[in-house]
């Protein structure tokens, strides 16, 4: 989802609806800013809503659709399609009814996502309590952490795909924190000096100035 997609979905879906409930309102997001933009930020803050990040690498944990929906979508949707291709109709036609996707939409399973993550009801010892125990020394973890990312590093070294990397920014927040629209203007301007900022070229050195041997005959 862009950010066009996300401000239209937000105007249409969820400001209509949250504009109808007292008191304070907050919507939970991931930090990507590819999903945040100045409009829908300015539109929380005149409409009293808190925009909140989820912090980095947590969507696992905290976000429900991830924890509860996404999985059971996948599981249904394979069903759905080996029942529809043992039926008749299934072994002619090519496209499955329309019908046949609402049962995809399991509304509990969304609910209980909320639940399961301890967003709502709000309860901090529910991800907690999925974080792993480690009884190892945490020195003994540290080094062994340390020896696996260096032989990832060495076997990524020796493989030239010829792809270039797209990577996603995210935005610096603090758990718990709302983004503001300053803050998140600060991040764009941040962005954008460092897209323009020129590269230092590297020095030569000395001996990259010497001629081959093959010209120096």
């Amino acid at each position: 989802m862009d950010a066009d997609t996300f401000d239209e979905w937000f105007v249409s879906e969820v400001l209509t609806a949250l504009k109808v409930e007292p008191g304070n309102k907050a919507i939970i997001g991931d930090n990507l800013s590819s999903d945040i933009s100045i409009k829908t930020l300015a539109q929380c803050e005149e409409n009293d809503i808190k925009f909140i990040c989820l912090i980095p690498n947590s969507t696992h944990l905290l976000q429900p659709l991830d924890v509860a929906y996404f999985s059971s979508l996948k599981t249904n949707w394979r069903s759905v399609l080996n029942n529809w291709r043992n039926t008749r109709r299934g072994k002619i036609a090519t496209a499955l009814p329309k019908n046949v996707f609402a049962s995809l939409l399991a509304g509990k399973n969304i609910i209980a996502g909320s639940k399961e993550t301890g967003l709502f009801p709000c309860d901090v010892n529910v991800p907690l309590e999925k974080l792993p125990d480690y009884e190892k020394p945490i020195e003994e973890i540290r080094e062994r952490i340390e020896e696996s990312f260096k032989r990832y590093i060495d076997d990524i070294r020796n493989i030239d795909l010829g792809m270039k990397q797209i990577k996603k920014l995210q935005i610096s927040v603090v758990a718990g924190k709302s983004v503001s629209v300053a803050e998140m203007q600060k991040f764009i301007d941040q962005r954008e000096e460092s897209k323009n900022k020129p590269k230092k070229k590297r020095q030569r050195k000395e001996d990259d100035l010497r001629l081959p041997k093959r010209m120096m005959k």
